[in-house]
């Protein structure tokens, strides 16, 4: 990453990337895809809350306790970091990321589970113009690929608030010469 590009440009820019690829896609590419996308953008986010050490990493890999898309979401959830709603859709989004992932048999955002799924997501819920029109999609698909990019902006919007990590200071064995442990 260079100096004039944060964290939130390389965001957009891999967004951009990512639509593009799955929108011709079949659903099952589009599904896992798209849900893999959140997920590590989500890991992304997660690390920029975490102290700047290499330890880090393990977190996040193998069998790390922080390795899964539900351990992400679970602790991005308790950091406050995501609220409710988006807690619920990415949960949503994993199960969908799964079910294509583990029934090959299966190929249709169109089928259940896929399409029950989609049908609980905050993007296929019924919309209220100002004018007031409704607009609801009805399309699946296109439910949960909304849904991608409504996450993508409100991680994108955490993310460019954030601008660096934060270090470890506190403790007996603090970095910094002014702090002193507790008497």
């Amino acid at each position: 990453m260079t100096e004039n590009t944060s964290h939130a440009d390389n965001w957009a820019i891999s967004y951009n990337k990512i639509v593009g690829l799955y929108h011709d896609e079949t659903d099952r590419a589009a599904a896992v895809l798209a849900a893999s996308f959140l997920e590590k953008q989500l890991e992304d986010c997660l690390k920029l809350f975490l102290v700047d050490d290499r330890s880090i990493e393990e977190l996040f890999n193998g069998y790390g306790p922080l390795s899964s898309f539900s351990a992400k979401i679970s602790i991005a959830f308790a950091l406050g970091l995501i609220s409710d709603d988006m807690k619920r859709d990415l949960t949503l989004m994993r199960k969908i990321r799964n079910h294509f992932a583990h029934h090959p048999s299966e190929i249709s955002f169109g089928t259940s589970p896929a399409r029950d799924l989609c049908a609980n997501l905050s993007m296929a819920q019924p919309i209220r113009h100002e004018n007031g029109e409704i607009f609801h999609e009805p399309n699946p698909r296109l439910q949960f690929l909304f849904t991608v990019g409504a996450i993508t902006i409100r991680m994108y919007q955490i993310v460019s608030k954030q601008q660096k990590r934060v270090s470890p200071v506190f403790g007996i064995f603090a970095q910094d010469d002014n702090i002193q442990p507790k008497q």
